[in-house]
């Protein structure tokens, strides 16, 4: 089947956007995995993260306020948009804010595969955005997951003073 050519380039606001299907995710990141070892591949599948999350912030900040709420919200829309999950609550206290989020992608592939949190890249894109919101250093934990049964994925983020 021929489609159109009017239905390509796909977008995302002003960026321009590709579509990555489950089974070139799951073998990108069993590949970083099976390649760097499992603790390197996490750590680096993290660090790869946080310059999505800061670029991300770079380019979609102006869109939005200084307030902490907004930028959530923000980040929240980016994830709903590009299909990575859907924010479905999040609590700010004075140095920690929890994202939940249903339906992540990372983990979804990743269901009875591993025994323990699985988004190392999407923690670092939150730990990325939030270094850049707060313009802090920060520590991203991942306290319940989808990969290991639980109902969404939770995000602590830990901002150090």
């Amino acid at each position: 089947m021929i489609f159109p050519s009017k239905f390509s380039p796909l977008y995302v606001g002003p960026s321009r956007a590709v579509i990555l299907g489950e089974a070139t995710l799951h073998g990108l990141i069993e590949q970083i995995k099976s390649n760097l070892g499992e603790k390197a591949g996490q750590s680096f599948l993290y660090q790869l993260g946080i310059g999505i999350g800061q670029w991300v912030y770079k380019k979609y900040s102006s869109l939005t306020t200084d307030d902490i709420n907004d930028n959530i919200k923000l980040l929240a829309a980016f994830c709903k948009g590009v299909r990575w999950g859907e924010v479905i609550d999040y609590f700010i206290e004075e140095d920690k804010i929890t994202i939940r989020i249903r339906d992540l992608w990372e983990c979804d592939i990743q269901k009875d595969i591993v025994n323990e949190p699985a988004s190392h890249l999407v923690r670092g894109i939150i730990a990325g955005y939030a270094m850049k919101l707060f313009n802090h250093e920060v520590i991203v934990n991942e306290t319940m997951c989808m990969a290991i049964g639980d109902p969404y994925c939770e995000f602590e983020v830990n901002i150090i003073k």
